[in-house]
């Protein structure tokens, strides 16, 4: 990105969401930062100067409200990094019925709760989607049957963006990192 951007990281309190907060940031861009968790938000936000947005991103309405609050502060938004996301273990005899709806609602849901409130301002700027998946996607391992779900379908649901709405100029990745030193995975 060779101009200021407008860029959207959800779960930007922590870890990978934080780190690329701070890159961006760095990078000259414009960043809003949303998390369930106000403290490690405004943390990042005083370190580097992004606006930080508490919010639920299963939530609908504070789905509307977090993008709304990155257009009215920027005026725009180029790209959303699909980063917000919880980890439980658990085979599918041992996984609460609880469990799995809370790895899917936040993993899954709220990333395609957010793209679409995102939409119409990505295809204007002709922008981009980063969303952060997991080497689980790809294969999984021994009792991690509701992640690895979530996660493989947060890929696809990427590959769905490239494919719809490529055409119109959005750019939709998926990166699956393995194994990462962070508080979740900690």
């Amino acid at each position: 990105m060779s101009e200021q951007r407008v860029v959207l990281v959800t779960g930007g309190g922590t870890g990978i969401g934080a780190a690329t907060a701070r890159l961006l940031r760095t990078a000259g861009h414009q960043v809003v930062i949303s998390g369930r968790r106000p403290e490690p938000l405004r943390r990042v936000a005083e370190e580097t100067g992004a606006l930080a947005h508490p919010s639920d991103a299963a939530d609908p309405e504070a789905v509307r409200e977090l993008v709304e609050t990155a257009v009215t502060a920027y005026g725009r938004l180029d790209g959303v990094v699909l980063n917000a996301g919880i980890g439980r273990g658990g085979a599918v005899g041992d996984t609460a019925v609880e469990d799995w709806e809370e790895l899917i609602r936040t993993n899954l849901t709220g990333p395609f709760l957010l793209l679409r409130a995102a939409l119409p301002h990505l295809l204007a700027a002709r922008g981009a989607v980063v969303a952060v998946a997991s080497v689980a996607a790809l294969r999984n391992s021994v009792g991690n049957a509701a992640y690895a779900t979530s996660k493989a379908g947060l890929l696809h649901l990427c590959r769905s963006l490239a494919v719809d709405y490529g055409p119109q100029g959005l750019r939709a990745n998926a990166v699956c990192p393995g194994w990462v030193r962070t508080e979740m995975a900690d």
